[in-house]
């Protein structure tokens, strides 16, 4: 980013996705979190961040080393989720891609101004009608974008309107 000379207006991120606060410190580019949960938990986590009612009548760092059973070592083993390990009943996999079509798009972006990434995971019931509007939203935008969609959820309009409905994408 730093050799094309152009910097980014900012980055707007779901709280989530955590490594973007690095990578937007390290080329000074604004960062805006979107929180997915509600109010009154942003409330309640604030408010435990500020004046930490839960840590009183803790004794010391090691309370938690008195948990019954449970030895220390055991306790701070790091865990990592992989998977999944099988393939779903009735897909084959004839050759690994290394660089799957999405990839390959994105790398051809390097040299244009941006490129918008729009994803709201699992937890966003968006209406049919709301992702057509974000969708041409994004097309009138005139920046290059990725945009995640369950396919249950929508298909897109059959209009030529550059959304490419590419189940391998």
């Amino acid at each position: 980013m730093t050799k094309l000379g152009d910097q980014s207006a900012c980055v707007i991120s779901d709280s989530f996705l955590g490594w973007t606060n690095a990578s937007c410190r390290r080329f000074g580019i604004p960062r805006l979190t979107f929180h997915g949960m509600g109010a009154f938990a942003m409330a309640v986590k604030k408010s435990l961040s500020i004046y930490q009612t839960h840590r009183e009548g803790v004794d010391s760092d090691s309370t938690i080393r008195n948990v019954e059973g449970v030895q220390l070592p055991f306790v701070l083993t790091m865990a990592f989720c992989i998977g999944p390990l099988f393939l779903l009943h009735g897909q084959i996999l004839k050759e690994p891609n290394p660089f799957p079509t999405w990839a390959n798009w994105l790398n051809q972006q390097v040299k244009s101004k941006s490129t918008i990434f729009v994803s709201f995971g699992s937890q966003a019931n968006l209406s049919p009608e709301q992702l057509e509007e974000l969708g041409y939203g994004l097309e009138l935008s005139g920046r290059n974008y990725m945009w995640v969609v369950r396919k249950k959820d929508w298909d897109p309009p059959s209009t030529n309107c550059g959304l490419v409905d590419d189940p391998k994408v």
